[in-house]
């Protein structure tokens, strides 16, 4: 074994080992529950009577156990020097790779004034359900344009998530956008410089997008929709989700 790669095989087999044989689930009720709502689409039929939204999203429980903790510490990056573990932006975001998705409870999205219990999620808690809107919420969908989904509140599950589901025409113009070097500067192909660009560097977007899309945004109005997509972890969709907020991108 060449010397020069030693230290990081080693560290490497430790990570894998406590992985496997220490990071038991956590008793249950041990971990508060965190529920990520995905923006969605909303679709009205023609004459306006009817509609129907897409409720997306992920379920998983914060990564409290002493052993995920270390596990945020020394799981081995591409990046060198090793960075600052303690910094509180990299534990963020390491920490949503090794969050639990078992023994989840259920949740239930406040869309107007009706509840709607979600889905058992797959086995990394994300859901997917394409529920049907009453009258009321799709008439408020076709004076508004949007609406607002939100995350009922429960001891186990005490944050609230929300997100919008946009109405989208039956006639208008899509643009779907990828993220990585697209929108976000990533550096997708240099391993380092990607690596600290995902867990130790704000998020910055690539130079000139943001005003490009807003361009188009504002000549076409509700005409436009856009659609982002991605290879990337989906752990990352939160993260990436309030970049492209606070960057100024459209919706």
């Amino acid at each position: 074994m060449n010397a020069a790669y030693r230290p990081k095989i080693e560290r490497l087999l430790r990570t894998l080992a406590l992985a496997s044989s220490f990071c038991a689930p956590l008793a249950a009720g041990a971990a508060e529950q965190q529920v990520v709502l995905a923006p969605s689409i909303a679709v009205l039929s023609s004459d306006g009577k009817k509609a129907s939204v897409l409720l997306q999203g992920r379920i998983f429980e914060s990564p409290l156990s002493i052993k995920r903790r270390w596990l945020i510490d020394n799981f081995p990056l591409h990046i060198r020097p090793d960075p600052d573990r303690s910094d509180p932006l990299f534990r963020e975001r390491a920490g949503l790779f090794w969050s639990d998705s078992e023994r989840i409870e259920p949740v239930s999205v406040r869309i107007g004034e009706r509840v709607v219990v979600l889905p058992a999620g797959d086995a990394g808690g994300r859901f997917r359900l394409e529920l049907p809107l009453a009258a009321k919420e799709a008439k408020q969908l076709g004076s508004e344009g949007w609406l607002t989904l939100e995350t009922v509140a429960t001891p186990r599950t005490p944050q609230v998530s929300k997100a919008p589901a946009w109405l989208v025409a039956e006639v208008g113009l899509t643009v779907v956008t990828d993220v990585d070097d697209t929108i976000k500067d990533t550096r997708i192909l240099d391993k380092p410089q990607r690596d600290a660009n995902t867990f130790v560097n704000r998020f910055q977007a690539v130079e000139g997008m943001p005003e490009l899309y807003r361009g188009w945004q504002q000549a076409l109005g509700a005409q436009i929709h856009f659609h982002v997509v991605s290879a990337g972890p989906w752990q990352l969709h939160g993260p990436i989700r309030a970049f492209a907020e606070e960057a100024g991108f459209p919706p």
